[in-house]
C-alpha cells in the first residue's frame, strides 16, 4: 500500500493523496480553533510556574492555591523533580501568606496546571467597604475563591471594580507591601509660616509622588494619623515633598516632610567706627 505521508524527493511530481490533503486541512482548522479561544492575562511581567491540585475538588480559573514544596520528592523521584518542577497546591492557610498562587486554567482534582506565583493576573478580592478602596489583598484561610482586600498584603491592587463583596480585579503578586513609605509631592492649601511667638500651622494637598494621584487635600501634617513634629513656635519654610505610607485602617499616614526652621543669626553685627 502506497504511504500517503510518504516525503518527496527534489524532482519527483508533486502529488498529495486525499488522505495527506485532509489531514493538512484538519491541522490548519485544529490551529485556527486554537488561536480564536481567549487565554489567561498574561504579560511579560508575569511569571508561571505548574501546580498540581491537591485541594480534593475542582477549581475554577484564577482561583488561588497555597503552595505545600514540591510535588516530587526530590530523593525518591529526583528525575522528575529536576527536569519538571511542579508545585503542590493545597486549600490556603495562614502559613500561605506569601505563599500562593493563582491558577490560569481549571484545575480538577489532582491535575496539573499553569498558575501565576509572581507578577499581574486577574483574580477575585473581596471588598469588605465601599468607603475606602483596597490597596493590596492576601489570602483567606480556608478560601480558594477570593483573596481579601485591605492595606497591606502578598499583592497589591492594581485595578479593581467598584462596590463591596467578591470583585474582579488586577492585581501584582510579589508587590503587596503597600505599608512600605513612597514619595508623595505636597502642595501649599492653608495656614501661616509662624514667627517667634507662635507655631506654623501650614497645610497641604497631597499627591503621589511617581503618579500625580491626588491622595488627600487641605491636611495638617501634624494631626492624627500624620506623624510630623514642629516646635513649638518659629518660622517654618513650606514643604513641597514627603513620605507616606498607609496604616491598616487604609488611612493616608504622612511620616515625613522637608519643613526646616527658619534660624536667624543670634549675633548681632557691630556698628563699624565712623
Amino acid at each position: 500500500m502506497t504511504d500517503a505521508f510518504r516525503k518527496v524527493k527534489s524532482g519527483d511530481p508533486l502529488i498529495i493523496p486525499a488522505t495527506a490533503y485532509n489531514a493538512m486541512l484538519d491541522a490548519a482548522v485544529a490551529n485556527m480553533r486554537s488561536q480564536s479561544k481567549p487565554s489567561p492575562v498574561r504579560s511579560e511581567q508575569s511569571h508561571h510556574v505548574l501546580v498540581r491540585n491537591e485541594t480534593g475538588y475542582p477549581l475554577e480559573q484564577f482561583e488561588i492555591l497555597g503552595i505545600d514544596g514540591p510535588a516530587f520528592d526530590p530523593r525518591n523521584e529526583p528525575d522528575a523533580f529536576q527536569q519538571t518542577p511542579v508545585l503542590r497546591g493545597v486549600t490556603p492557610m495562614e502559613r500561605h501568606k506569601g505563599k500562593f498562587v493563582v491558577v490560569q486554567e481549571p484545575a480538577a482534582p489532582g491535575c496539573v496546571v499553569r498558575a501565576c506565583v509572581s507578577g499581574m493576573t486577574v483574580a477575585r478580592v473581596y471588598v469588605e467597604s465601599s468607603s475606602s478602596q483596597p490597596k493590596a489583598c492576601e489570602i483567606e484561610e480556608g478560601y480558594t475563591y477570593d483573596f481579601t482586600g485591605g492595606s497591606t498584603g502578598g499583592a497589591s491592587i492594581l485595578w479593581i471594580e467598584g462596590g463591596t463583596g467578591p470583585k474582579w480585579a488586577l492585581i501584582r503578586i510579589g508587590h503587596g507591601d503597600v505599608a512600605t513609605l513612597f514619595p508623595v509631592v505636597l502642595k501649599k492649601s492653608g495656614g501661616e509660616e509662624g514667627d517667634e511667638k507662635t507655631a506654623t500651622t501650614w497645610r497641604y494637598d497631597v499627591s503621589h509622588a511617581l503618579t500625580d494621584e491626588s491622595l488627600e487635600k487641605d491636611i495638617d501634617p501634624t494631626a492624627k494619623p500624620h506623624q510630623w513634629r514642629r516646635p513649638a513656635i518659629g518660622k517654618m519654610t513650606q514643604a513641597i515633598f514627603g513620605y507616606a505610607h498607609y496604616d491598616n485602617e487604609n488611612q493616608l499616614v504622612v511620616g515625613w516632610i522637608n519643613e526646616t526652621f527658619v534660624l536667624s543669626s543670634c549675633v548681632e553685627e557691630e556698628d563699624e567706627d565712623v
